[in-house]
């Protein structure tokens, strides 16, 4: 039998959550409390295994990861069919309000995404600003610093003591979601000495962004590949960026506030600022032509270093994503051949590659480990002549919808993150008294 436990310090003052009252008793320090030292000795993780004990943070009704079927879920739905089917728009709709539109619900809510994209004139002349300030800055740190911009425009001495409202939170949940393709496009164009290039409301929101980054209207059979990425990167279960989103809405920040906590937690290498780590990895193999994946591979290991894009903490046996974005990179460099590009050109080699290297690691390394969401991106989007640089902000910019989800369903009845540690310092020193 599962014995509950909470993460949470209790306080008088604190409502505990009706979907986790069910499993809730008592606090974790007084449920291990007698047998201490093997917690301490042992570690949490082990000794929650060994009891039998439920760990979930928290419940979510909007996406889950299923390891056993190898299916992601959002809503309900199975990936598979919205990356095949649906679009950005509906899958964002449905991740939102858990429930796909109406052809009127979808028409609207397009139309209202598409009025917000463009942004206001102080954050444009202050992205200016870093640009010229900071022109070898990552662009996942300007990401970051924009979203912030953009909350100071909603932002109040009034409204930000003020209750949970959930118009108010959509509201401006619309303008993240549609200002975050043209934040990074602009202030990527700002960093090259670029003009910007505005909006489009008449292009999808994949196609609206390629045409703000690229300063043309985008192939449509590209546009709708990389549509199909945003929907693979939309949403994730408990992964650390939601989690950190999540832990920092739960104070009663704001949704700009806790969408940056999110970024930040996404932007590190293991998370994901993986699949730019992973295109890296593939220039550094197509650089070295002394050497073959095989040999490259070995000296990463044997040096210490990481291989990126391989395993996953959640599948063990195969991440969903992987197969849809694999057979979107195939698709794309078929369509390429189909245009007349060479074998020769950069876009087709960079497939190339990535499925040399898949299959070493997947069938010939010693481990055979499969991989996972951030490889197959690691070439594809390259493919798509996308910046290696803006790999983690474009995921970033689909996950904006995630969390957006994520901190609207925390906020209706909400309970401050605030998990228990244990403490394994020292507690019995003595200050040095110095007499005389």
């Amino acid at each position: 039998m599962i014995q509950p436990v909470s993460f949470f310090q209790t306080s008088p003052s604190l409502a505990v959550r009706p979907a986790i009252k069910k499993r809730v008793d008592k606090p974790l320090n007084q449920t291990v409390a007698p047998q201490a030292d093997s917690f301490v000795k042992f570690g949490y993780k082990d000794y929650f295994r060994q009891k039998n004990i439920d760990t979930s943070l928290d419940s979510t009704k909007i996406s889950y990861g299923d390891p056993q079927a190898a299916k992601l879920i959002y809503r309900g739905y199975d990936i598979k069919d919205l990356a095949q089917y649906s679009n950005f728009q509906e899958t964002a709709f449905l991740v939102l309000h858990g429930k796909l539109p109406t052809f009127h619900e979808l028409k609207t809510f397009e139309q209202n995404l598409a009025s917000r994209r463009e942004l206001p004139d102080s954050t444009i002349e202050l992205l200016k600003q870093i640009g010229k300030r900071y022109p070898d800055a990552h662009p996942m740190r300007i990401f970051e610093t924009g979203l912030t911009l953009l909350g100071l425009n909603k932002s109040t001495i009034q409204n930000q003591l003020s209750g949970w409202n959930e118009e108010q939170h959509m509201e401006k949940t619309l303008d993240l979601i549609a200002k975050a393709p043209t934040l990074i496009a602009y202030s990527y164009r700002l960093q090259k000495g670029k003009d910007i290039v505005h909006p489009d409301p008449n292009l999808s929101h994949a196609a609206n962004f390629l045409y703000m980054l690229n300063g043309k209207v985008p192939d449509p059979t590209v546009a709708k590949i990389f549509e199909k990425t945003l929907i693979c990167y939309m949403d994730h279960g408990f992964n650390a960026s939601t989690l950190s989103a999540r832990a920092a809405a739960s104070t009663g920040s704001s949704i700009f506030s806790a969408v940056t906590a999110g970024s930040g937690a996404l932007s590190g290498r293991f998370h994901g600022g993986a699949n730019e780590a992973v295109s890296r990895q593939l220039m550094d193999v197509q650089a070295d032509t002394e050497s073959n994946i095989e040999n490259y591979v070995q000296r990463q290991v044997q040096s210490g270093e990481k291989i990126y894009g391989f395993g996953h903490k959640k599948y063990k046996s195969s991440d969903p994503r992987v197969k849809i974005l694999s057979d979107l990179a195939d698709q794309l460099a078929a369509y390429y051949r189909q245009q007349g590009v060479p074998e020769t050109d950069p876009r087709l080699k960079w497939q190339k590659t990535g499925n040399a290297f898949r299959d070493y690691m997947q069938n010939d390394f010693r481990k055979k480990i499969p991989p996972n969401v951030d490889f197959p991106i690691g070439y594809l989007y390259p493919m798509l002549e996308i910046p290696v640089e803006l790999n983690t902000p474009i995921f970033a910019m689909s996950r904006v919808v995630g969390w957006s989800a994520h901190i609207g369903e925390l906020q209706q009845d909400n309970t401050v993150y605030s998990p228990l540690g244990a403490y394994k310092g020292e507690k019995e020193l003595t200050y040095p008294i110095q007499h005389g």
